[in-house]
């Protein structure tokens, strides 16, 4: 139990480190910012399952 804790917390992490550099790398790209971040949370949202389906 406390090793899925674990995994939840760092897929947080990972989720929104997406979304922080989503936000950074693109500052020109303002008017689809938000394109950027849907584009970053499926990422981290695919990188989540496939953490999972690997166990």
């Amino acid at each position: 139990m406390v090793q899925d804790r674990v995994i939840l917390r760092l897929n947080l992490v990972i989720w929104l480190l997406f979304v922080m550099i989503a936000m950074d790398l693109w500052p020109v790209l303002r008017m689809t910012r938000g394109i950027i971040v849907i584009i970053a949370v499926t990422l981290a949202a695919v990188l989540y399952w496939l953490l999972y389906k690997l166990e």
